[in-house]
Formats: C-alpha cells, sequence, structure tokens
C-alpha cells in the first residue's frame, strides 16, 4: 500500500504514460501507463496537508510552484507569489500535457504527477519553430528542437458555424506554415476581434491573444493565446514573419 499522495511501482515501472483518471468525482486515484506496456503506476489520494492552490491563493508556496512551473517550461510571465490567470493558464497547459483533468487548480492529482515531471518534447527535432497539439490544445515554441515554453491554447471547435447565411466549419487546419502577416493592435474582423494577430494560413487563420482562452476547443479556427502571452511573443519576436507554425 501506498500512504495519501504517494506513487509505487506495480509490474514494470517505467514511468512515462499518460493519466487516466478513475474517480474524477474524488481527485483520488489514477492509472498511469508504463511505455512499455508491462504494467502502470497507481497515484493515491491527495495529502490532506498540502491543500489545492487556486486562483487567488497568495504566498511562497504559489510563489515555488510558479518558479518550478516555468523550469518545467510553461509560460505565466514570471514568478509574483500571486495565484492569477496566467498561473491558472500555466497549470491548466500542464494538465493538459500531462493528460489530467483541466482545472487550472494545483490539486492532490496534480501535485502527485508534477513531483516526476520532465520537460514537454516537441514532435519536431530540430529548428525553431511553433507547435499547434490541437489533440492537447497547447502551443509549443521550439528552439534548436526543444521546447523553450509553452502556452495554454484554444483551437477550432472543428464544428459548423453559420456566417452571412452560410455555414462553415470552424476548423484549424493540419500542416506546416508559415507567418505571412501580422496586426499589431485590436483588429475588427467579421467573425470578431483579434488581439495582435499574427497569421499563418490564407484563410486568415492566427495566432493571437484573447481574453478568453478556455480548456477547451473554442474558436473559429484560431489559435487562442491570452493577451500578455501574444504581447510576450510580439516583444520577443518569437513568430517573425515566414517563420514555420506546425499544426497537428
Amino acid at each position: 500500500m501506498a500512504r495519501d499522495g504517494g506513487v509505487f511501482a506495480f509490474g514494470d515501472a517505467g514511468f512515462q504514460g499518460r493519466v487516466t483518471l478513475l474517480a474524477p468525482d474524488w481527485g483520488v486515484f489514477a492509472l498511469v501507463p508504463s511505455r512499455s506496456g508491462g504494467g502502470y503506476w497507481q497515484v493515491a489520494g491527495p495529502d490532506p496537508a498540502l491543500p489545492t492552490l487556486q486562483r487567488g491563493d497568495t504566498g511562497e508556496e504559489v510563489e515555488e510552484l510558479q518558479r518550478e512551473l516555468e523550469g518545467l517550461g510553461y509560460w505565466l510571465g514570471g514568478a509574483s507569489g500571486r495565484y492569477e490567470r496566467l498561473t491558472e493558464q500555466a497549470v491548466m497547459a500542464f494538465q493538459k500535457v500531462e493528460g489530467l483533468p483541466r482545472t487550472g487548480r494545483f490539486d492532490g492529482l496534480t501535485r502527485a504527477v508534477f513531483e516526476n515531471a520532465t520537460r514537454p518534447a516537441p514532435r519536431s527535432t530540430a529548428g525553431d519553430l511553433v507547435e499547434v497539439d490541437k489533440a492537447r490544445q497547447v502551443l509549443f515554441l521550439v528552439r534548436d528542437g526543444l521546447v523553450q515554453w509553452v502556452f495554454n491554447t484554444s483551437t477550432g471547435t472543428e464544428g459548423p458555424y453559420v456566417y452571412e447565411g452560410r455555414t462553415y466549419l470552424a476548423d484549424t487546419p493540419e500542416g506546416m506554415f508559415r507567418v505571412s502577416s501580422a496586426f499589431d493592435g485590436l483588429q475588427d474582423t467579421p467573425l470578431g476581434v483579434l488581439f495582435r494577430p499574427r497569421y499563418f494560413h490564407p484563410d486568415g487563420i492566427a495566432v493571437h491573444g484573447s481574453p478568453s482562452v478556455p480548456s477547451y476547443p473554442a474558436s473559429h479556427g484560431c489559435v487562442r493565446v491570452t493577451d500578455p502571452a501574444i504581447n510576450w511573443i510580439w516583444a520577443n519576436d518569437a513568430m517573425p514573419f515566414g517563420s514555420t507554425v506546425w499544426v497537428y
């Protein structure tokens, strides 16, 4: 048996899998399959001495979490000791990458997986580019084949929408594209207002800032990040004209 909040091996202890939640209402148990397929790890329930951290919390523990998230590559704009929206976005991005419930709260299950977490790996093996992982709803800023930063994102719903009497698909097309243009400010488009969009697809699809970046696909096709995140991308020229955007 394992203590609360503990992790122990069963069968093959190779731990490189994804979490499958068994009790989502409790947040108590999870099975993590081994990469070799010979067994799994079991994560026990949260330690009551380690409370959930969430928006509105402040203090040294929050600041430590923020520094550790940044150390793993999850962008949150710097450690402040205040659990605000950007920290919630970074925790949500971590939960997406690890296959956890996408709550944005640093709960017992997230803590248990966080203890053994490593920086995510991109799909590309070389070069500088942006990767948009639609399945996990995250954006990777890749430099020289390594993930520099992970941003929480929200892409197209992949469902229909109606504009001027015609039905369209709210998809984020997959493939390799190039950043072709940008608009430095609030741009009013037929489908909504985009903040500092950087366009990479001929259908007018861009990475842009938004006040709403939920845990699920919610856009007409664009790749949403927070307004502070797109400000950072502009300030650091992280998506220069001609650079590659790989959507998969």
